[in-house]
């Protein structure tokens, strides 16, 4: 049902706009904060009701933790988040200032 959701003309996409400002701002958070990419991607699955947004999240996490991915190749592999927040999140990364 929650795929279904994020699927619906006009709500879907507004869904996923709010689902990643969820996710950026407390990656942001947890990241100044200093905890770990894997610990991160936990809380955020923690904090999204989606499931289908929860599932991608535990898979991200997963990818980080056991296969070795960075978290910038988890965020732009699971083809959930838009180009523009994947963008960033890479910019960050490489420039030091992904908690900005």
């Amino acid at each position: 049902m929650d795929t279904l959701i994020l699927r619906v003309p006009l709500l879907g996409p507004i869904l996923r706009e709010l689902i990643t400002s969820t996710v950026t701002m407390n990656y942001a958070s947890l990241y100044d904060a200093g905890r770990q990419a894997p610990e991160i991607l936990t809380s955020c699955a923690a904090s999204v009701a989606n499931r289908r947004a929860r599932r991608i999240l535990v898979s991200m996490q997963h990818r980080v933790a056991r296969e070795g991915y960075s978290p910038e190749d988890a965020f732009a592999d699971a083809g959930f988040w838009p180009p523009m927040a994947v963008t960033s999140i890479r910019s960050g990364a490489a420039t030091g200032t992904l908690g900005k």
